[in-house]
């Protein structure tokens, strides 16, 4: 039994989302006592100028991790769109497509990671000098921020490798590097803070969990997938695009839908709300990581599964593991309303999370989100983004109502925002979507 459960990856994604959580927690202290709340809401802007940085990548790692899936379920070449099914000749992996799928990878993400390190350097730079002045141009935020940005660059470079890993089915193997990765993270910070390092200890603890699971990653797709295939099928970055642009405009009306709220909080409030936003948002989506973990690690498994055209399994697995979310959802939020803010003040923090109405207004935005993001991701299995039109405009709506909201509401505005453009349409146009999708025979 014991064995069975080490074995599983559902344990391994749920332990790193809990070490995620429980590291959080246990760092959180010394973060809130060391850093001042104007310094950390600066930090809370600093990880979304990096998230919109990302952009740059437009999604194609998803894409390559999805790929990766099909070729292990015996696709014998990409299809920009829809999937080029396995036969019942060859149903084995197909190796070669996937060493062609690397090498693509690995001739692109130079080119993304210069064009993120561009952007995030000169564009994110340029937008908090002018914005935050002096509270910015110091030598312990300014040089914080580019040494962050040289971190994120590089990952940028080898940023696929986790992706392919998952893809593979190696989703034991990818959360237990990722955990090394999250342990050295909290080394960095603990180490820094109690140095002294401030924002210099936060951006060295994220380039320590970015690039050391990465490196990790490569090694393993190499040795076990790459360096066993002595040919290599012609995969060309074209071959990805169509199903990236849209997957990509897709991932950019999500990050309208909530992460931009951070940005837009720091533009609109002051540092200091937008620490307690930040802090608050952080929370709620580390127990949507942990939700999700029961469908996370699915996603490899449904990309083979949709190769054979195994829908009637795929709907019962499905539906087992959405109960499994939400119901985790459900009850982590609960007790987190409850407890989180009380456990915050036997820290004597500098910073709070949000009352508790906006607190929970929050966790319910969140929650709405995890529905969403579940059945999009269904959909993305499939290698078509039919949702793609309604995230745009869910993005779109997002900031409207959250510029106008916040006129009247102040910071409750801009966290009611997302959920009201969400149930406006996108949430039931995506589930009505996913269930077609998931029945081909009444479409």
């Amino acid at each position: 039994m014991i064995e069975r459960l080490f074995k599983s990856p559902v344990f391994w994604t749920g332990l790193v989302t809990l070490l995620r959580t429980g590291g959080f927690f246990l760092v959180l202290p010394l973060v809130l006592r060391k850093i001042p709340s104007e310094e950390l809401g600066m930090w809370y802007v600093f990880l979304g100028i990096a998230q919109f940085s990302g952009i740059v990548e437009l999604g194609f790692a998803p894409n390559i991790s999805r790929f990766a899936s099909y070729f292990m379920g015996g696709a014998l070449s990409p299809r920009s769109i829809g999937i080029d099914h396995a036969t019942e000749e060859n149903i084995g992996p197909n190796l070669a497509g996937l060493k062609g799928l690397a090498e693509m990878s690995m001739n692109l993400y130079p080119k993304l990671g210069a064009s993120m390190g561009f952007i995030m350097t000169f564009g994110g730079g340029f937008w908090l000098y002018h914005k935050f002045g002096t509270a910015f141009w110091s030598w312990h935020v300014a040089p914080a921020f580019f040494l962050f940005a040289a971190g994120m660059t590089l990952n940028m470079y080898g940023y696929f490798w986790m992706n392919m890993l998952f893809g593979v089915d190696r989703v034991r193997q990818g959360q237990q590097i990722f955990a090394l990765g999250l342990v050295l993270n909290y080394l960095f910070c603990v180490t820094g803070l109690l140095l002294g390092a401030g924002l210099y200890a936060l951006a060295m603890g994220q380039i320590a969990l970015a690039l050391v699971p990465r490196w990790i990653a490569q090694r393993i797709v190499r040795r076990d997938f790459l360096q066993v295939s002595p040919a290599s099928q012609k995969i060309a970055w074209r071959d990805l695009w169509p199903m990236t642009w849209r997957s990509g405009l897709c991932t950019f009306g999500s990050y309208l839908s909530l992460p931009a709220m951070t940005l837009l909080c720091a533009q609109l409030t002051g540092l200091a709300d937008t620490a307690r936003f930040g802090l608050s948002l952080q929370l709620a989506l580390m127990l949507h990581a942990l939700s999700a973990t029961w469908m996370s690690v699915l996603w490899p498994r449904l990309g083979s599964m949709r190769a054979r055209r195994q829908f009637s399994e795929m709907k019962k697995l499905i539906i087992n593991r959405l109960t499994l979310s939400l119901g985790t959802y459900f009850f982590g939020a609960v007790a987190a309303w409850l407890l989180a803010p009380e456990a915050l003040h036997l820290f004597r923090s500098k910073t709070d999370f949000l009352p508790a109405i906006p607190l929970a207004a929050l966790l319910i935005v969140v929650g709405v989100d995890l529905i969403v993001g579940l059945f999009s991701a269904i959909l993305l299995t499939g290698n078509r983004v039919p949702q793609l039109g309604a995230a745009l405009l869910n993005g779109f709506l997002t900031l409207m109502f959250a510029l106008i909201f916040s006129r009247f509401w102040g910071i409750l505005g801009i966290v009611v925002a997302p959920a009201c453009a969400q149930l406006s349409f996108n949430l039931w146009n995506t589930a009505w979507l996913c269930w077609r999708d998931l029945h081909p025979e009444n479409s």
